[in-house]
C-alpha cells in the first residue's frame, strides 16, 4: 500500500446511477439516489447530497447500461461532504468485470 492507502480491494472508476434503501434504525427507512464514483468487489463510493448515518444497513441497487439492476446488501461505512462509502455484506467479484 502507498502512503496512507488503507484499501484492501482494487477500485475501478465506474459511473452508474444508484438507488439505496437504508435503515438508520429499526423504525425508519430512507431512500437515497446517487452516482457511483468507483467500485470494488467489496464496496462503492457513492456521490450524493444525502448523508446517511455511518453504520446504517440497507441495500444498494445499481442501474446498469443493460437495464439490469442488481441489488446488494451492506452498510454505510463512512461519509464525506460529497458522498459516502457503502461496504457490501460479502464480496462481489463480478462487479469488477463491468464497464
Amino acid at each position: 500500500m502507498k502512503g496512507n492507502e488503507r484499501r484492501r480491494y482494487t477500485r475501478k472508476k465506474l459511473t452508474f446511477l444508484t438507488k439505496l434503501q437504508v435503515k438508520p434504525n429499526i423504525d425508519e427507512t430512507i431512500y437515497i439516489k446517487g452516482v457511483t464514483a468507483n467500485v470494488s468487489s467489496k464496496g462503492a463510493y457513492i456521490e450524493s447530497k444525502s448523508k446517511p448515518s455511518v453504520g446504517s444497513v440497507g441495500t444498494i441497487e445499481f442501474i446498469l447500461p443493460d437495464e439490469t439492476a442488481p441489488m446488494i446488501a451492506g452498510e454505510i461505512s463512512w461519509t464525506t461532504d460529497n458522498g459516502f462509502g457503502f461496504e457490501f455484506e460479502r464480496e462481489h467479484v463480478w462487479i469488477m468485470g463491468l464497464r
